[in-house]
């Protein structure tokens, strides 16, 4: 089991795109055309893959942000790195490649004398809403000939 706990995982190039705005992540799987949200503990977990920790040190990152109250930290986060696989949001590493140490999002604390935010269950939210629209763009189907298609060439 502990090399499972020194897995790491990397964000789907090429296919999803994301952002973390104001303490939640906005992710989109541009091949899917759905939409995906995560606030709190769960947009501190995509910080540190967008940094490529392994999961002891995204479980210290988040520890150090939140009260966890004796829940298992690593097993949160391995749920929710099933969740995102399923979702085919992230990838699992594989080799020895070299492993960034990420460090928390902004203050340690939820703004009331440094006390740590109380730890809530990561939820990935899933939204179809827009799946029509962001299918249609055409600018996310293109080839190594670029966008707009050249003419006559």
């Amino acid at each position: 089991m502990a090399s499972i706990r020194q897995e790491r995982f990397k964000i789907c190039e090429g296919k999803v795109v994301s952002q973390i705005i104001d303490g939640e992540a906005i992710i989109i799987n541009m091949e899917t055309g759905c939409y995906y949200s995560l606030d709190k503990v769960g947009a501190e977990i995509w910080r540190c893959i967008e940094d490529a920790v392994n999961i002891p040190q995204i479980a210290e990152s988040v520890e150090m942000r939140y009260d966890c109250g004796g829940i298992d930290v690593a097993e949160e986060i391995g749920r929710l790195l099933a969740e995102l696989r399923t979702e085919e949001l992230v990838d699992l590493v594989v080799g020895d490649g070299e492993v960034k140490t990420g460090q928390p999002l902004g203050r340690h604390g939820n703004g009331e004398a440094g006390e740590p935010a109380v730890f809530e269950t990561p939820r990935l939210e899933k939204h179809t809403d827009m799946r029509e629209f962001l299918l249609v763009d055409p600018i996310h189907h293109v080839d190594d000939t670029g966008w707009p298609p050249k003419r006559g060439g």
